[in-house]
């Protein structure tokens, strides 16, 4: 089976265990995104309303919610909100809203959030085009979006299947390397929805990081071959 979004239910319990087999890796490409984020941002990292569409346990949750921000975290697994909820609570980061809700329809006004978050999630949508749309409609003009994915090419294909599930760094099934996503289409896509382009990096495992950690580890890297990171802007 490929594409399996069952595992976040299944594995729900381990979201903030950084020795999951199910979630190392998320873990891992965390802790090279948020400060990627953060630096892109700057001050705005800790302002106004940011949402998170496909939240999962709610790792950009507690990140933004630490700076000050009021998050809204939103996923279809209720299992992985109700994982997000007890995590913040343990450890005592600031509370959140949350709300169980498709990325393709978002129970949300026009203009509501400062800034929106679609992590590790396009990839996994048949309709990532309408995800994107509804990140755009609910953020304000000026706030910003930020959206990493896989690409579809070949490289992506063995890099994220063959190696990163042929190992064990990621579930099997986790991925269908058909729903990858072109930088060119998502760029395009979101300026067709009042999105445009700020920043964006590709991204490359390190391979003795990689394997030393038995997760994927990630780098900048001028190349969007495998996968990349894009922030845009609201018109």
């Amino acid at each position: 089976m490929s594409n399996d979004l069952e595992l976040y239910e299944r594995c729900s319990a381990e979201w903030w265990d950084a020795d999951s087999p199910a979630f190392r890796s998320l873990h891992a490409i965390h802790e090279f995104r948020a400060p990627l984020l953060l630096e892109w941002l700057g001050e705005q990292s800790s302002r106004g309303r940011v949402l998170d569409i496909g939240c999962g346990g709610g790792y950009f949750v507690e990140e933004f919610a630490r700076r000050g921000a009021r998050v809204l975290g939103v996923d279809l697994s209720g299992a992985s909100l109700a994982a997000s909820r007890r995590h913040a609570a343990a450890v005592g980061t600031p509370p959140s809203d949350y709300a169980r809700a498709s990325a393709l329809a978002l129970p949300l006004r026009d203009a509501c959030a400062d800034g929106v978050l679609v992590c590790d999630l396009l990839e996994h949508l048949h309709h990532w085009k309408r995800a994107i749309c509804e990140a755009a409609r609910v953020v304000k003009p000026g706030g910003w979006v930020f959206a990493t994915t896989l690409n579809r090419t070949l490289l992506g294909r063995v890099v994220a299947i063959w190696i990163g599930e042929g190992l064990g760094f990621v579930p099997r099934g986790t991925h269908d390397a058909s729903m990858f996503i072109r930088p060119g289409e998502l760029i395009e896509a979101a300026a067709g929805c009042g999105l445009a382009l700020e920043q964006q990096t590709g991204e490359r495992p390190k391979i003795f990081a990689t394997l030393r950690r038995r997760a994927v580890v990630l780098a900048k890297s001028r190349m969007t071959g495998v996968t990349y990171s894009v922030l845009f802007r609201k018109r």
